[in-house]
Order: C-alpha cells, then structure tokens, then sequence
C-alpha cells in the first residue's frame, strides 16, 4: 500500500512538473518567435533605407539587426538546453516510475507469498484440529 501511494504521488508530481516544463518551453519558443520576427522588421526597414538611400539610417538599421540576431541565436541556443533538460528531467522522472513500479510488483509478491504461508497455517491449524478432535473422540491410537 505505501509503495502503491508513493507510485501515485509520484505520477501526480510527474504530470505536473511536464505541465511546467511543457508552458516553459512554449514561453521560450515564443519569445524565439518574437525575437526572429523583430529581427525581419528590422531587416525589412534596413532594405527600404537602402532603397531611400539613407545612410545613417542604414547604419543605425544594420547595428539594431546584429543585436536582433544575436538575441534571436542567443533565443534559440537557450532553447536547445531547456529540451535537452527536460529531456533528461523526463527522462529520470520514467526511471523513478519504473522503480517504484518495480517495488509495488515486489510489494503485491510479498503480499501474495505472505498470504500463500497464511493459508497454509491455517490449512495445518485445521488439520492439527481435526487430529485433536480425532483423539479425544476416539482416544489416543497405541
């Protein structure tokens, strides 16, 4: 029973720890998003100053684009650790459910052999009976 209840809080601690992982993530693909889709506008506006030919605006334009695109590679970077920790925290978290399994199987065996040597005693218990009852009624066999 305790090791059936630790499987159980467990599982529930499991769910919701990928529930967070899981909002983390999409909170970070976003803000990749966001930074990739900054970078695009700021590219789009460097193209038409050039097109203008303004070139302070140019330069102002290309200096905002390398710090959109290393926030975006930087993003994305960052991305790829959180999955791989999450990975990783999901993939302990299958190990941990795979040995409490384990202890519950080895809990219900115990059970079950525990209960195997109960019935047997009381199989012998009713047959000592019967032999009592046997020697009382007959009387002792010489």
């Amino acid at each position: 029973d305790e090791a059936l209840c630790r499987l159980q809080a467990h599982e529930a601690a499991c769910v919701k720890a990928a529930g967070q992982r899981s909002s983390r993530f999409s909170r970070s693909v976003r803000q990749a998003r966001l930074c990739a889709a900054g970078l695009m506008s700021v590219l789009a506006a460097c193209l038409g100053a050039v097109y203008i030919e303004a070139l302070c605006a140019v330069c102002a334009f290309v200096i905002s684009s390398a710090m959109l695109l290393y926030q975006t590679l930087k993003q994305y970077d960052e991305n790829a650790h959180l999955a791989k920790d999450q990975r990783r925290q999901g993939d302990s978290e299958r190990e941990a459910r795979l040995d409490l399994k384990r202890s519950v199987q080895a809990a219900k065996n115990a059970k079950s052999a525990q209960r195997h040597c109960v019935d047997d005693s009381i199989r012998e218990l009713a047959r000592v009976r019967s032999y009592q009852a046997d020697v009382e009624t007959k009387g002792p066999s010489l």
